[in-house]
């Protein structure tokens, strides 16, 4: 269904839209002589978009509110598509900083959690892939990979004490053997199981 109201000023024709979808979705939007242009709002169940049309295409700044709190904020190009920097802030208060490419976020990006540790890793086609290096405020630090977005194989955590845990992960969880070293020449190995720590472990002098 929409509302159409209709204003005619010098001969130019304006019109203002609001738009209710069959899911439910609410766009208010403007047009002028038959084409969309100016600021436009899309309502949708569990938040709102709010944007700018240019001559039929969104362009500019973006921004996406969503009910629990988060928000994005991206730009659109003069093509309609997002490229650029990208800002998410999530309900618990980390902020991801990354770049759209052609719709789709590319290259590196880091993740700032609010006590100030940190993430840099890299997406590829919308997934982190590759290297991350998560580090924390006291200096300890994790080096693992992704895989299509989850953590795959070996990792590596390397503590502000100087103990060094060598371990793997599988499908996002720790699993398989580990070995955690220290300064001293200290070692000892165990075993992880979808995430948890399990069996026997071996500590050598």
């Amino acid at each position: 269904m929409l509302l159409l109201l209709l204003l005619s000023l010098k001969g130019f024709l304006f019109s203002s839209f609001i738009s209710n979808r069959p899911n439910g979705d609410k766009e208010t939007r403007n047009y002028k002589n038959g084409v969309l242009q100016g600021p436009a709002t899309l309502k949708v169940k569990n938040g709102k978009c709010e944007f700018t049309y240019k001559d039929g295409k969104k362009v500019g700044p973006t921004v996406y509110t969503w009910n629990d709190g988060a928000r994005e904020e991206a730009s659109y190009d003069e093509k309609g598509v997002k490229n650029g920097p990208g800002k998410m802030t999530k309900p618990d208060g980390s902020v991801e900083e990354f770049k759209y490419v052609d719709g789709i976020r590319q290259g590196p990006a880091s993740i700032t959690f609010p006590r100030g540790d940190k993430i840099s890793f890299t997406y590829v086609d919308d997934y982190m892939e590759g290297e991350s290096v998560y580090l924390l405020t006291d200096g300890s630090k994790e080096i693992s990979n992704y895989t299509k977005g989850k953590k795959e194989g070996p990792a590596k955590e390397i503590r502000s004490t100087g103990e060094v845990e060598e371990r793997r992960y599988k499908d996002g969880q720790l699993d398989g053997p580990a070995t955690m070293k220290w300064e001293s020449g200290d070692k000892m190995e165990f075993s992880y199981e979808k995430g948890k720590r399990v069996g026997k472990a071996t500590y050598t002098w």
